[in-house]
């Protein structure tokens, strides 16, 4: 019991403890200093805009997400499930908001926000306790014997943990005081809370739902980690370590990750009990703490732990959209058929490999970032700049998310959504510590760092050519993509500027799988996932009930994954094509379409000496799906 082991976790602190903080290989702007634009950057103008930046509408949406700390009902009877997670979206709301009012350096939502966090604090009891859930030590599943409520789930002490980051990421964009010291009040009450449980006998590994082995609340270790940051309090830190400790039990308990981390074993495969698995979303917030361990602390084992579970899941649960693991869970999805991915999850993945590339300078990382980002992500949100869907697949139609938690203006992704743009929007361009300064990724922007700007045009991935123009003195280097066979760099001076002008080979392929028929898990789970929804062509017709259950190929273009799509004439007979080119030796020709409402049109070309050349029109699969309106997703197909 964790009671047992205070006395040596407390220990640790001094162990890990850092007289200074270990720099990043890596610098990045000012979010002020940067803007994404071109037809890409489309998506999170009207999300910022129309989502955060509108003044009704942030009203709204902060209201909604501020009630679930006046009812703390979260805990109670929603249509037969028990344990609901209303407690993050005020959290991860305020943390877009904050850093949107950064990006678009709107003196209006920053003005806001303080008395944002003013209006949230004063739903705080007389000890401090600020939740969704009727109690404070409401923490666990089930149980009688320690006291504990009845729950399905449970994601108490989760939803705090999100208000912890969002107040101190408020307090780091406008000064305001009231949302740090709200923060600090938080982060206490929430050490007190668990040692309350673990008084009780309750560990850490316990609480939240039995099932996920307390990832949900050991995800705090970030947040927890930038407040030892922020104030320096010997007690942040030392929960730090508590948590990390748990990383290294000698009863393997999963996850486990210091001592499985290098193991061998794919991850999915530490929960040895069918009732204990794997969530991806939540796993990935894990990792994103033992970066900040590391750079709190300069624990080298943390930081090689997490590159080491990191390239596990690259190399056993990246799917063929540029996800990973299956509806939210990892269960070897590497090699299953479907591929179907909680946006969240795409979010984390991207914000982890990001943070790996920022700590260690290693662009291999930004190959994982830049799949995921132009595919899974951008599908992930709708045009309208409003909403997004729950799952996007690789065929059949979206998950239309109604919002979550019985809540109009809510759900986990679209919440999370605003600060992916802006990850992208800081590392487009940064300077590493010898004074080179890196073009990573080439989507249009403009980025301003150390007083030198550079301007990034071209449409990229759309077209392979683009041209950079820097203003200032500067050594550049360019970042060459995986998937790029040959990058041509030129050199010219203009308006007393250089400028480089960049040929890709965008590399138009056929990528075959090695696959197999996608089993379901112990549970149902992978099941019931495709079951709960239907995807209905107009007449009604079930889609599901045609998907083939076997390897497809898809075609590619740079980074891009290719879709037939419906709304480029696609037939469901086109949709439905259960023959395949995958592993027959097809090559590809792509020619440019022009095309409304999508993105990155092509006239497909599959051939091969003595077969019938197989023809089809594709689009970025990002745009495939979409919907401007948000209101329904459009059927389409990666399968090749």
């Amino acid at each position: 019991m964790e009671t047992k082991k205070l006395g040596v976790l407390l220990l640790l602190a001094g162990i890990y403890a850092a007289h200074a903080f270990t720099e990043d290989a890596m610098k990045t702007p000012d979010l002020k200093d940067t803007r994404l634009e071109g037809p890409l950057a489309v998506k999170a103008d009207r999300l910022f805009r129309n989502r955060i930046a509108d003044p009704l509408m942030r009203e709204t949406i902060f209201e909604e997400a501020r009630r679930a700390f006046v009812l703390r009902d979260d805990d109670e009877d929603n249509n037969g499930a028990k344990g609901n997670w209303r407690g993050e979206f005020w959290g991860k709301s305020m943390l877009c908001a904050a850093r949107v009012a950064d990006y678009l350096d709107d003196a209006a939502l920053k003005a806001w926000i303080p008395g944002e966090c003013a209006r949230l604090a004063e739903t705080a009891d007389a000890d401090g306790y600020i939740g969704s859930y009727a109690s404070a030590t409401n923490c666990v599943l089930t149980g009688a014997d320690l006291d504990r409520d009845e729950c399905n789930t449970n994601w108490n002490l989760w939803g705090r943990k999100y208000t912890i980051w969002a107040l101190l990421e408020a307090y780091r964009v406008t000064g305001d005081a009231t949302a740090r010291a709200t923060a600090v009040a938080q982060a206490r009450h929430f050490i007190a809370t668990v040692d309350r449980l673990a008084e009780r006998g309750v560990g850490l590994a316990d609480t939240g739902c039995h099932w996920l082995n307390g990832i949900p609340t050991m995800s705090v270790l970030k947040p927890m980690l930038l407040l030892y940051r922020e104030t320096k309090e010997p007690a942040f830190l030392a929960f730090a370590n508590r948590i990390v400790a748990q990383w290294d039990r000698a009863d393997d308990r999963p996850p486990n990750f210091l001592r499985n981390a290098g193991n061998g074993r794919p991850y999915h495969e530490w929960y040895c009990r069918p009732d204990f698995w794997a969530k991806t979303y939540e796993s990935l917030s894990c990792l994103d703490g033992l970066v900040e361990h590391w750079r709190v602390t300069g624990s080298k084992r943390s930081l090689d732990t997490a590159i080491a579970v990191r390239d596990a899941l690259a190399a056993h649960e990246r799917n063929q959209i540029g996800g990973l693991g299956i509806c939210d869970k990892l269960i070897g999805a590497e090699t299953f058929t479907y591929a179907a991915t909680e946006v969240c999850d795409v979010i984390h993945w991207i914000r982890l490999n990001l943070d790996l590339f920022l700590t260690t300078g290693d662009k291999r990382f930004l190959d994982d970032v830049e799949t995921s980002y132009f595919n899974a992500f951008l599908a992930g949100v709708d045009r309208s700049g409003s909403w997004g869907p729950l799952f996007v697949r690789d065929f059949a139609r979206h998950t239309v998310s109604k919002g979550q938690c019985g809540y109009a203006y809510h759900h986990c992704c679209i919440d999370n959504a605003p600060r992916t743009f802006l990850d992208m929007a800081s590392c487009a361009v940064t300077r590493d510590t010898a004074g080179t300064f890196h073009v990573n990724f080439y989507q249009d922007a403009t980025v301003t760092l150390d007083g030198v700007t550079f301007e990034i045009r071209g449409d990229y991935p759309a077209h392979g050519t683009v041209r950079v123009a820097v203003a200032g003195d500067a050594r550049v280097a360019f970042r060459r993509p995986a998937w790029c066979r040959d990058l041509t760099v030129s050199e010219a001076r203009a308006d007393g500027k250089a400028v480089y002008t960049l040929t890709f080979d965008m590399n138009p392929r056929v990528v075959s799988r090695r696959t197999v028929p996608s089993p379901d898990t112990p549970d149902g789970f992978f099941l019931r996932k495709w079951g709960v929804w239907r995807y209905t062509f107009a007449n009604g017709e079930d889609l599901k009930a045609h998907l083939p259950d076997a390897p497809y190929a898809t075609v590619q273009y740079g980074p891009l994954v290719l879709a037939k799509a419906a709304r480029l004439g696609a037939t469901r007979a086109e949709l439905q094509r259960a023959d395949t080119v995958n592993g027959r030796g097809y090559s590809v020709k792509l020619t440019p379409l022009a095309a409304e409402g999508v993105y990155a049109p092509f006239a497909v070309e599959l051939s091969k000496p003595g077969a019938p050349t197989v023809r089809a029109k594709a689009c970025a699969y990002e745009s495939a799906g979409d919907d401007p309106t948000g209101n329904r997703y459009f059927a389409f197909s990666i399968r090749f």
